[in-house]
């Protein structure tokens, strides 16, 4: 990812939850994401709340939360790779799957 504009994923200096419509959706939407799947916590330290999942739904993009902890590589569990692969064999034929964590660099690779 672009780190300057990986940053608008929670934004410093804010305590407001972040809308990320006007960054993400319509670049999603253009792509034909279908389904954004969160890997980090909600509220991870050193990060503000994440975006309202609702902004993504609203517009036709699916949402599922699959956190786990990264800490020194860490990888998902059995449970939560059953979980986003069944969910991702819902996405319509031709559809993409966008996946997002904390930086972009450590369990958004391991998991797409």
């Amino acid at each position: 990812p672009n780190p300057s504009t990986a940053k608008f994923l929670s934004p410093e200096g804010t305590n407001e939850t972040f809308d990320p419509k006007s960054c993400f959706t319509d670049l999603f939407e253009a792509d034909g994401v279908k389904l954004l799947v969160r890997l980090n916590l909600d509220g991870e330290m050193g990060m503000l709340k994440s975006y309202n999942p609702e902004v993504f739904e609203k517009r036709g993009i699916g949402t599922l939360d699959c956190s786990f902890v990264d800490l020194n590589g860490g990888t998902p569990s059995n449970d939560i790779c059953k979980k986003i692969l069944a969910r991702s064999q819902q996405v319509p034929e031709g559809s993409a799957v966008g996946f997002h964590c904390k930086a972009g660099f450590g369990r958004s690779a391991v998991c797409a």
